[in-house]
């Protein structure tokens, strides 16, 4: 159920995904070459080449295990495909021109957003090329705002006591030491991407309270789901209401944009922006960067 949602979210029909609602906006033309930013295995491009939406990728990731399973996926698959080591936060991308830049739930793990976005922008062919996000854009480090958390303890109270979550809210030292990278800057990544892209289609994905409490809810996920699918429903018919309330914000969505119109914003500016982002990481690349919410600094 919760898929079906997500998919009329994306796209209007609880059939297509995000990805064959792309193609319907280019009225089916397949994208020729696209690149695919921390692509792990390569499972998403390979996905896209079998449905014919993208011809040739190429893919990064931080680690050469990743790159070197990647390849020979992509060579035993017969898929045109390539894969190169690349440190997203310090290193250049591979040269372009791309029709296509792909995030697939990668941005949220990138510190250095300005300096990755901007790249892409520059890599994107100027007529056709697109620059579309499918990513996790809540708050960092998961650490929900003070009126969400307590509506997540209020809807799991509804649950049958043997679907509930286990709340604790994510404790953002222990997140620091064992995932650094995890929802590093997730909720400036919309606003980011603004600056140096023009979107042609966003799509809030919603999952506030879907989310939390439906990931990783280990009771729910040991039973079959015509024995869960009442709790699910109430769930996302939950989700659905914050999403819709004035307050609640998405943590997922889908965003399709293009280089901006009239150019990006003049060198000085990109300059200043570049070393700010610099000497935030230089200063703090372990810190919060926010100010903690209440439940963050109790616990409850």
């Amino acid at each position: 159920m919760s898929t079906e949602v997500f998919r009329t979210r994306a796209s209007g029909s609880p059939s297509v995904r995000w990805d064959d609602h792309l193609l319907r906006m280019r009225g089916g033309r397949p994208f020729k070459r696209a690149l695919v930013f921390n692509a792990g295995n390569g499972w998403v491009e390979r996905g896209l080449m079998d449905k014919g939406i993208v011809l040739s990728a190429v893919g990064t990731d931080f680690l050469q295990s990743f790159v070197d399973e990647a390849s020979a996926a992509a060579v035993n698959g017969g898929y045109n495909a390539s894969y190169v080591r690349v440190d997203i936060n310090a290193d250049a991308l591979p040269a372009g021109p791309y029709d296509l830049v792909l995030n697939f739930a990668a941005a949220h793990h990138i510190a250095r957003l300005d300096h990755v976005f901007l790249q892409i922008n520059r890599l994107l062919q100027d007529d056709d090329g697109v620059f579309v996000s499918v990513d996790y854009v809540g708050p960092h480090r998961n650490q929900y705002p003070d009126p969400l958390w307590a509506k997540l303890n209020q809807v799991n109270a509804r649950l049958p006591p043997h679907l509930r979550q286990e709340m604790a809210y994510p404790h953002q030292p222990t997140m620091l030491a064992t995932d650094p990278s995890e929802a590093h800057h997730s909720e400036l990544i919309v606003p980011t991407l603004r600056r140096y892209f023009f979107v042609d289609l966003f799509r809030p994905l919603g999952g506030a309270v879907a989310y939390p409490l439906l990931t990783h809810n280990k009771a729910l996920h040991a039973l079959p789901y015509d024995q869960t699918r009442e709790a699910v429903a109430m769930v996302m018919d939950e989700d659905a209401k914050w999403l819709a309330d004035d307050h609640g914000r998405t943590f997922f969505a889908f965003v399709v944009a293009r280089r901006l119109r009239g150019g990006l914003p003049d060198g000085a500016y990109q300059a200043s922006i570049l070393r700010h982002e610099s000497e935030r990481e230089a200063g703090g690349t372990r810190s919060t960067y926010y100010t903690p919410t209440r439940a963050a600094q109790t616990g409850e």
